[in-house]
C-alpha cells in the first residue's frame, strides 16, 4: 500500500473517533504509532541543518520523517503536521506554511548527495471548525503533497512550482501579479506572472489568464505593450 494510502486510513481513524481536542503533538503521536506498526522506518521531530553556500544558517525541524528503501532507490517523506481551525486553503497563513514546506524540500535535497533519491513533502491538517455555540462538530482533514521530487542524477534546488488552491472540486492557480507583456506578435503574446508562493515568475500566454486579472493589471499590460 501506498504512503499516501496510509496517511488517508490514519486521518480516517482520527475523525471517526471521539478523541477531544488533540494537539499537534497527540496527533504526531498517533501518526508515528500507526507507521511503525506497518513496518515504515519513521523519526518524530527531525533537526536537519540548513546551509547556504557551505555556511550554517539556522536548521528545520520536521514533525515525522519517513525513510523507505526500495533496493538502490530510496524515498524520504517528510510530514508536517497542523491543527488549523479551518481548512488549509482558506487560512490566513496558507502560503507562509506552503512556503515553509517547500522549504524543507530544498533542505532535505541539499543534504543528500544519493542519486537515486525522491523527496516528498506532506501537508497534513486535522482540524475542527470552531463554533461559537459550543456545538461539538466532528474533525476533518486535509492532505497535501506538496513537492515530489524524482530521482536526479546531479543535486539540484527544488523547482517551484505554483500550488494549486480547490473550489468546488476545480484546482486554480493563483496569481500574484502580472509583471510584463512580451513584445511578441499578437498571437503568441505572453505575460510575465508572479504566482503566489513561488519566488521566480514565468511567462504564460496571456489567452489563459482570466479577463479579471487582466482588468485588475491593466496598467501594467498597457504599458509593456
Amino acid at each position: 500500500m501506498k504512503l499516501e494510502n496510509h496517511l488517508v486510513t490514519i486521518c480516517d481513524k482520527i475523525c471517526d473517533s471521539d478523541n477531544g481536542n488533540l494537539t499537534e503533538h497527540i496527533i504526531q503521536n498517533i501518526f508515528l504509532s500507526n507507521l511503525l506498526k506497518i513496518g515504515l522506518y519513521c523519526q518524530k521531530e527531525v533537526v536537519m541543518p540548513v546551509i547556504m553556500d557551505g555556511i550554517f544558517v539556522g536548521h528545520n525541524r520536521f514533525d515525522i520523517m519517513i525513510t523507505e528503501n526500495r533496493g538502490k532507490n530510496t524515498t524520504i517523506s517528510i510530514l508536517e503536521i497542523k491543527t488549523l481551525s479551518q481548512d488549509i486553503h482558506n487560512s490566513k497563513t496558507k502560503q507562509r506554511i506552503f512556503e515553509q514546506c517547500l522549504g524543507y524540500g530544498n533542505c532535505v535535497r541539499n543534504m543528500t548527495t544519493h542519486a537515486n533519491t525522491e523527496i516528498n513533502i506532506y501537508l497534513v491538517n486535522i482540524w475542527k471548525k470552531r463554533s461559537s455555540l459550543n456545538i461539538i462538530t466532528p474533525y476533518q482533514y486535509d492532505i497535501i503533497n506538496m513537492a515530489k521530487l524524482q530521482p536526479l542524477k546531479h543535486s539540484c534546488l527544488l523547482e517551484e512550482i505554483p500550488i494549486p488552491i480547490k473550489i468546488k472540486n476545480v484546482l486554480y492557480f493563483e496569481i500574484e501579479s502580472l509583471l510584463k507583456l512580451s513584445s511578441s506578435r499578437i498571437r503568441n503574446k505572453r505575460v510575465l506572472v508572479k504566482w503566489v508562493g513561488v519566488v521566480k515568475p514565468s511567462w504564460e500566454p496571456i489567452r489563459n489568464i482570466p479577463i479579471l486579472i487582466k482588468k485588475k493589471f491593466k496598467y501594467i499590460l498597457t504599458k509593456s505593450a
